[in-house]
C-alpha cells in the first residue's frame, strides 16, 4: 500500500483553505467577526423597546390611503395586510382595549378593503380580529357586509356573517327551518 493520507483535501475545495496558515487566520477572524456581530445583536436587543401594538393600526381615512397607493391598490393591500398580521400575532393579546384603538382597527381594515374590495382573506382575518378576539360582532358585521358588496359571488363574506350571526350574536334564522 502507498502512503495516503486519511483525509486530503480537494484542491480548491473548502478544506484546502486548512492546508495552509492564511486559511486559518481568515476562519479565525471569521469567527471573531461573527462572535462580535451576535455580542452587538445582544446588546441592541437588551435596550430595545417595545412600540405597542396599538400604534400599527392607525391609518388616515381610506380615499386617503388610496390617493398614496399612486395605483398600487392590490400590492398596498397585502401589504397593510401582512402587517395586520405581523401587529395581531405579535402584540394582541386580549382585545381589551379603550373603544377608540376598535375604530382604529375597523378602519384599518377598511383601508384594506377599500384598496383591494375582492381580497377575501383580509375579510375573513377582520372578522377574527373584530369579532371573535375584539368581541365587537357589530364592528364585525358591518365589516362584512361590505365584503358582500363587493364579492356577491362569493361565499366567504356570507358564511363569515352567517357563523357571527348564529355563534357570536345568537341570531337564529326562524324562516329556515
Amino acid at each position: 500500500m502507498s502512503d495516503t493520507h486519511f483525509f486530503r483535501p480537494r484542491p480548491g475545495g473548502f478544506f484546502s483553505l486548512l492546508a495552509r496558515p492564511a486559511g486559518w487566520v481568515f476562519l479565525l477572524a471569521l469567527a471573531a467577526v461573527s462572535c462580535g456581530a451576535l455580542y452587538l445583536q445582544w446588546r441592541k436587543m437588551r435596550t430595545y423597546r417595545e412600540t405597542p401594538w396599538q400604534e400599527a393600526f392607525f391609518l388616515p381615512r381610506p380615499e386617503y390611503v388610496e390617493r398614496l397607493a399612486l395605483g398600487y391598490n392590490a400590492w398596498s393591500a397585502d401589504f397593510l395586510f401582512l402587517r395586520a398580521i405581523q401587529a395581531f400575532g405579535a402584540r394582541f393579546y386580549g382585545l381589551g382595549a379603550p373603544e377608540e384603538t376598535l375604530d382604529a382597527i375597523y378602519n384599518f381594515f377598511d383601508v384594506i378593503s377599500t384598496l383591494d374590495p375582492h381580497f377575501l382573506d383580509a375579510y375573513k382575518f377582520g372578522n377574527l380580529v373584530m369579532g371573535d378576539e375584539g368581541g365587537r360582532q357589530d364592528m364585525a358585521l358591518a365589516y362584512l357586509e361590505k365584503g358582500q358588496r363587493a364579492n356577491w359571488r362569493h361565499h366567504v363574506p356570507w358564511y363569515e356573517a352567517s357563523y357571527i350571526k348564529i355563534w357570536g350574536l345568537k341570531e337564529f334564522d326562524n324562516q329556515a327551518r
